[in-house]
């Protein structure tokens, strides 16, 4: 494990530039472009705040008082979100770029470890979203913040040996 981490570190250039473009391709041709990075969260936030705040009424209570079950629900959505993608994109970056593996001799990990970043990079800029609408409704509990470094590392690491490991797979098994 610490000899892929060492190709990843040594090959940094090629891993920013295999993950740029990753994001590159996702929003080519469309009109909104990277917008979407933003417009994603705010639309399925406020589809949450219609279904369950409005046509459900579905209001928790917390001990802290009264929860906004969209932003709750919105919390929860991101860090799955950008699992699923890291999982889903991760997982076929090796045949997606068979050409590329069968005629370049480079270190195999890149690719999944690019689907890994460019999903973290749509995860922070979600993040952006999440911050705004907390710093609109307040949070309910902010020294929680202090452990989202911790969480969100923890998560990367999570991601990317999961998606080692099912591009592996893809590749034996299609």
């Amino acid at each position: 494990m610490i000899a892929d981490l060492r190709a990843l570190v040594d090959r940094r250039e090629l891993l920013a530039d295999f993950a740029w473009r990753e994001l590159r391709a996702r929003y080519k041709g469309s009109v909104l472009g990277f917008a979407w990075n933003f417009v994603n969260p705010l639309l399925q936030l406020l589809v949450f705040w219609l279904l369950f705040g409005v046509v459900l009424r579905t209001r928790p209570i917390t001990a802290s008082g009264e929860q906004p079950y969209a932003i709750f629900l919105f919390v929860g959505l991101l860090p799955w979100t950008f699992f699923a993608t890291s999982l889903q994109q991760g997982s076929a970056a090796i045949l997606a770029n068979g050409a590329l593996v069968k005629k370049v001799r480079m270190p195999l990990q890149l690719l999944p470890a690019a689907s890994v970043l460019s999903a973290l990079a749509n995860f922070l800029l979600s993040l952006v979203v999440l911050f705004a609408v907390l710093a609109l409704f307040g949070p309910r509990h902010p020294e929680g913040l202090v452990w989202l470094p911790l969480l969100v590392a923890l998560q990367i690491v999570m991601n990317l040996g999961f998606a080692y490991l099912l591009s592996a797979l893809s590749v034996f098994f299609r």
